[in-house]
């Protein structure tokens, strides 16, 4: 019979064997695996414990992967084998393009050989059309040096001989083209002279006039404009409208002499803000807002290779104030360049803050990641604070920092990113970030703030979290170096902080409000912030609600020593 010690070694290693095997095969698993992954995206991934799980975690990871492909479907490989009954039930042969969505991701070959085909479908069409209208050329040239006999036995060999039913179908429409076109120049000449006597008879008689058959025809017409299918592209809104000059001798690249910007003024006191804001109309400050220049930098600027490192090909940096940046070694795509500028300050100190685009993750079509870019900016010119201006998501802004827990560790290259403390206040998160750099011993402390409140499309509703935000913003810079706001292309969002900063330090010092003339400073330094009306006009009302609140209230009256009684 066994010793008693004999059992216990027995039973120590048979337990120790079981907990090596199961930890082995844990980290070898395709649960281990996903759970890395998400970490390195930056999504939140739950812990193993909390979930109650424990007892069956070696079992999740099979489960999880089957159910991950049923789900992307449309994310299929070679490795999945060929389309089952319930691919083909969402995707069925008849759908169009069908070709192109059965085309396993990393096929490069047949990618390239379908891209080819329908290249060469479309250059087919365009050389025809090009054919056909140099042979017409050539036709005309040939009529004019011939004589009129000679031409009407070319013309007899060379033309299509129409049937009597297709030259008279073709007269028919010819003519009913004409009638129409005479009729509507008939209506216009006419309406022009009757607008006038419509609408001051129906200013007599005190109701609404008839509508006249010039604008009968101008709304016929914009009907079929509307009727027409748009083209929806996906891509932000840059310039919405063509841009009036400011001033003749202006300049529309990134370098504007001092007069352009000084061409636009609008200054108000507090008084007449108000005024003017309450009776604003949507339509108020359109001439304004479009007089002003946009300043966009050309993408020729820079060289193609930048292209990779821009969230948006249309969107660069102003050349004269952009950030130049020192990578150490360890970063993928070594450069000194990044989407940022240098924005002044309200005193004109250079460098005061740093608008520049959201950081990109990598995963967009055809780009880099820049998040290691981003980190090295915020080492070199030691950043107090980063200000992100839109709610983060897999399109706008992916989340580039740790946010849920002190465990929590992202590294990017050399850095490493460690979340310290975390609160939220009013719609506000407010994140205190450690960030080390390998080869460093000292550690840069960082407080990023997130405004929440800023919707997909549009401004927000009201005008109480940007001041907030401000006011936070401030409290949290500490140090010497540059303020960091950005928002998906950096201009937008950004574009209105940073003027809203510069208009409430105005109101502060000065009691004067000039709109106009800020946001031509800010686009000197990057162009395009300020991205629409919408934006502009919200300046206006952020800078009057500010104004109430920052207004002196009135002193208390003198109490007398010797009061009579």
């Amino acid at each position: 019979m066994a010793e008693t010690w004999e059992v216990a070694v027995f039973f120590t290693a048979a337990v120790v064997y079981v907990i090596g095997a199961s930890y082995l095969y844990w980290r070898t698993s395709d649960e281990y695996k996903l759970r890395k992954k998400r970490k390195e995206l930056g999504y939140d991934v739950p812990s193993i414990m909390s979930s109650l799980k424990l007892c069956c975690v070696l079992c999740l990871g099979p489960i999880n992967r089957q159910r991950w492909e049923s789900k992307h479907k449309y994310y299929r490989t070679d490795d999945y084998g060929p389309p089952d009954a319930k691919w083909m039930e969402l995707r069925p042969p008849t759908d169009k393009n069908q070709h192109w969505q059965l085309l396993p991701r990393g096929d490069k070959d047949r990618h390239r050989s379908l891209a080819s085909k329908a290249t060469a479908e479309v250059l087919l069409q365009v050389l025809e059309a090009e054919y056909n209208a140099a042979l017409d050329k050539a036709i005309q040239q040939w009529q004019s040096h011939m004589n009129p006999e000679n031409w009407n036995q070319v013309k007899r060999r060379v033309t299509v001989q129409f049937s009597e039913l297709d030259q008279d179908e073709i007269a028919r429409q010819l003519k009913k083209e004409e009638e129409q076109e005479s009729k509507w120049r008939e209506e216009e000449e006419q309406s022009v002279a009757a607008v006038g006597s419509t609408a001051a008879a129906a200013a007599a008689a005190g109701g609404q006039r008839e509508i006249t058959p010039y604008e009968r025809t101008l709304k016929r017409r914009k009907d079929k404009q509307a009727a027409r299918p748009a083209i929806n592209l996906n891509v932000p809104v840059i310039d919405q409208q063509p841009r009036i000059r400011a001033n003749t001798g202006a300049s529309t690249s990134g370098a504007t002499t001092s007069s352009s910007s000084a061409a636009t003024t609008r200054p108000l006191s507090t008084a007449e803000l108000r005024t003017f804001v309450t009776s604003m109309r949507d339509d108020s400050l359109q001439d304004e807002y479009l007089s002003l220049p946009l300043l966009l930098e050309k993408p020729s600027a820079y060289g193609p290779e930048k292209r990779f490192l821009n969230r948006d090909s249309r969107v660069v940096p102003t050349v004269k104030t952009r950030v130049r940046i020192d990578p150490p070694k360890g970063i993928e795509h070594r450069t000194d360049y990044i989407n940022a500028n240098l924005i002044r300050g309200f005193s004109g100190k250079k460098g005061r803050f740093i608008a520049t685009q959201g950081p990109l993750s990598g995963h967009e079509n055809q780009k880099a990641s820049t998040r290691e870019h981003f980190w090295t900016m915020i080492w070199n010119y030691q950043v107090p604070v980063i200000v992100m201006m839109i709610p983060p998501s897999a399109h706008r802004c992916p989340p580039y920092w740790p946010t849920t827990s002190r465990s929590q560790v992202y590294t990017f290259g050399p850095f490493t990113v460690r979340h310290l403390n975390r609160e939220t206040v009013g719609g506000i998160v407010r994140t205190v970030l450690s960030l080390r750099c390998r080869g460093a011993h000292q550690e840069h402390v960082v407080t990023h703030l997130l405004f929440q409140h800023w919707p997909a499309t549009g401004v927000p509703q009201g005008t109480s979290g940007i001041i907030t935000l401000l006011r936070k913003m401030r409290e949290a810079a500490e140090g010497p170096g540059p303020i960091v706001v950005h928002d998906d292309l950096g201009l937008g969002p950004t574009g209105v902080l940073l003027g809203a900063y510069h208009l409430l330090r105005m109101v502060e010092r000065t009691g004067k409000v000039d709109v106009p003339r800020v946001v031509s400073a800010l686009r000197h330094d990057r162009g395009g912030l300020v991205q629409t009306l919408a934006e502009y006009q919200f300046l206006y009302k952020l800078a009057a609600v500010y104004s109430v609140s920052a207004a002196p209230k009135a002193a208390p009256p003198p109490a007398y020593r010797h009061a009579p009684k």
